[in-house]
């Protein structure tokens, strides 16, 4: 996954010697410093009863089958300590590459704090249309990778108002034509990635209105040459990503013929005619 820009470098500096000290020194107003606790109070509020959910839920959690919940994964120390950074301002980014992550945690999360959030990789666990609705509520959602999760088009329809997310993965949803027609409200989108037994070949001129995409990788979707012809009339579309399709030699002819710049891969490998089969 392509990483975004840093655009959060810090440039403040605070000098303690040429803070001003005697008659000079800055007074606050009573209603100042009465706004100002109240802030802090409530930052403290809401931080700590994500905490305190945190912990509770470490508690393990185990049915009469003896598995565990999947919900008792809320008590990783990594998850609270992810977010506890992004809250204090060190971080942008939320990984779990090894926690299982499930829709109460997502809904769990401190949104109002969470202003400087732009990426959530969850590669564990099973999140759901209500997991997608709570993270869609974060401001700046730039970048989401979602593994193991049934969204459906409800879930989709919910990042609508997702005006800086650039980056969509959904590699196991159930997505249909429908869904990807909401995508259209996403305007700030350029790299799309989907997986979905409910989509076929006719997902193409759905996912051609996706007037931004310059990246696309479709998993298991049965792309015919005319749904081919209709993906490559994407205005800016550079690359291009097809796994399982059903696109002929003759196809791949027209492709090439007509768009032979465009970077082709196919079930995981270069094809044999890509521009940039030796570049990377």
């Amino acid at each position: 996954m392509t990483s975004p820009p840093d655009t959060h470098t810090v440039t403040s500096k605070i000098d303690a010697d040429s803070r001003p000290t005697g008659s000079r020194r800055r007074r606050w107003s009573p209603k100042g410093l009465i706004v100002g606790l109240i802030v802090i109070v409530a930052c403290v509020f809401v931080m700590g009863s994500f905490l305190r959910r945190q912990s509770e839920s470490a508690v393990d959690v185990t049915g009469a089958t003896g598995e565990e919940s999947i919900d008792s994964g809320q008590g990783h120390p990594d998850f609270a300590a992810q977010v506890a950074n992004v809250v204090a301002g060190d971080s942008t980014r939320l990984l779990f590459a090894d926690v299982p992550i499930s829709d109460g945690m997502l809904q769990d999360l401190p949104v109002q704090l969470l202003t400087g959030l732009d990426t959530v990789v969850a590669d564990q666990g099973v999140v759901t249309d209500e997991g997608l609705t709570a993270l869609a509520k974060l401001p700046g959602l730039e970048q989401l990778r979602l593994r193991h999760s049934p969204i459906t088009d409800a879930g989709v329809a919910a990042l609508v108002g997702c005006e800086k997310l650039w980056l969509l993965n959904l590699p196991q949803c159930q997505v249909s034509s429908k869904g990807i027609e909401s995508l259209k409200k996403v305007t700030a989108l350029t790299q799309l990635r989907l997986g979905s037994p409910r989509l076929g070949n006719e997902a193409c001129t759905a996912i051609a209105e996706l007037k931004s995409l310059r990246g696309l990788h479709l998993i298991g979707v049965p792309v015919t040459d005319e749904g081919l012809q209709t993906l490559a009339s994407l205005p800016h579309l550079d690359s291009l990503y097809l796994d399982d399709c059903e696109v002929t030699e003759a196809g791949w002819d027209w492709l090439f013929q007509h768009h032979p710049q465009l970077h082709v891969h196919v079930d995981q490998a270069h094809h044999d005619r890509d521009p940039n089969l030796h570049s990377h």
